[in-house]
């Protein structure tokens, strides 16, 4: 029977979802895996390990049940570790190249090529072609660290949460990690890049039914011609993806970083994505609406009132009707009509905002369009105005 390679945590997940989902903890995993790195190859046969999979008994305790599991697996001492330098196949549909090849590529947007030390690294890590990982990033975000796409994928490589539970996806080099995990991952099971394309846009599953979504195809196509143009001067793909629409996410990230203080404003709030929420927190383990605000002015050198209500009334400009928020811009809400209760920081345009909710108990990610993912009924029906202060 033909071999497979699947990390040991692939191997576990495999037989916790064919046990029946018990286990989803990454700390858990980490716990049956034994191990700080969880990206050790190790072979093992799918059919063996389903057919054990019904002799491990359902357990109370999670320290027994990870024995029980890491008992079908084979010990470090049997498993079969190739070279870290092993070389991508030369005949998949996609031509390979070495993942070592260098950036910057000549036709590559600014705002994706200033990323280019965490792509080497990353491409170094899971041994992928770092002129893949920026054409998907790329057509992903455009270079954009704070995108976020209706379905609420997150960052440079759209990575939705439940694919890296736990990370905070704002962050570049915690998503550009996630985002090649991922992609390794399906080359893994798919054996070609093509596939591996297909399966990061348009899901796994409908790859290995057939039914691959048009809009995947497309993305593959996108993908598959900026690659093999990655070492020209120019690149019809790039242009052809330009003048389709990618010409508007490139753009959004040039005007993120166009700015040093804008983007200082805006990386401050990112970072603390997922913090608690606390009235009258005011960091950094903890936060209020306002006064995240005002610290992530203040870390770019720019002091702003305490309170919402005062923020409102006393920082910046009211932007004019129709005019477009830029990232640092902030976002006022209100339930009396006359002054603010609630104020978010724009990240992403049109109306993606980062709030610390006293609501969902976080600092979040929120939009104001009802075709988003994130979408807060609550909070569009609210919304007292938009101030620029940068």
């Amino acid at each position: 029977m033909e071999r497979r390679l699947y990390t040991r945590r692939d191997c576990l997940e495999f037989l916790v979802a064919a046990f029946g989902g018990i286990i989803t903890a990454t700390p858990l995993l980490k716990l049956i895996l034994g191990l700080e790195e969880e990206t050790s190859i190790v072979q093992i046969k799918a059919s063996e390990a389903l057919r054990k999979v019904p002799q491990i008994p359902p357990v109370s305790q999670p320290e027994a049940l990870a024995e029980k599991i890491l008992a079908v697996l084979p010990s470090e001492k049997e498993a079969v570790f190739p070279q870290e330098t092993t070389e991508l196949p030369q005949q998949i549909e996609i031509e390979a190249k070495t993942s070592n090849e260098a950036l910057p590529i000549a036709w590559m947007p600014e705002p994706v090529l200033r990323w280019s030390p965490e792509i080497k690294e990353v491409a170094d890590k899971y041994q992928v072609d770092p002129n893949l990982i920026a054409t998907v990033i790329l057509s992903e975000s455009g270079g954009n660290f704070c995108a976020v796409s209706p379905s609420a994928a997150l960052g440079l490589m759209q990575v939705l949460e439940y694919n890296a539970p736990g990370e905070n996806l704002f962050i570049p080099k915690t998503n550009i990690l996630a985002g090649v995990h991922y992609l390794a991952t399906q080359y893994d099971e798919f054996g070609n890049w093509d596939k591996a394309v297909l399966a990061y846009n348009g899901g796994p599953g409908n790859v290995r039914r057939g039914t691959i979504p048009s809009e995947a195809k497309r993305y593959l196509r996108w993908i598959k011609g900026m690659w093999n143009e990655v070492n020209q001067a120019g690149s019809s793909t790039f242009q052809e993806w330009s003048e389709k629409g990618g010409k508007i996410l490139v753009e959004k990230a040039t005007q993120l970083y166009e700015n040093e203080t804008r983007l200082k404003v805006v990386e401050f709030a990112t970072i603390e994505w997922h913090k608690p929420y606390l009235y009258g927190g005011e960091g950094p383990n903890s936060w209020d609406c306002s006064a995240l605000v005002q610290a992530a002015y203040r870390d770019a050198g720019i002091e702003i009132p305490r309170t919402a209500t005062e923020q409102w009334q006393e920082a910046g400009r009211i932007l004019e009707r129709g005019e477009e928020c830029l990232p640092g811009d902030l976002v006022f809400f209100t339930l009396n009509k006359a002054t603010s209760d609630h104020v978010g920081m724009i990240i992403f345009q049109p109306d993606v905002f980062i709030e610390a909710s006293g609501i969902a108990g976080l600092v979040r990610a929120s939009s104001l369009s009802s075709n988003s993912g994130i979408y807060r009924e609550d909070l569009a029906k609210r919304v007292l105005g938009f101030k620029r202060l940068i």
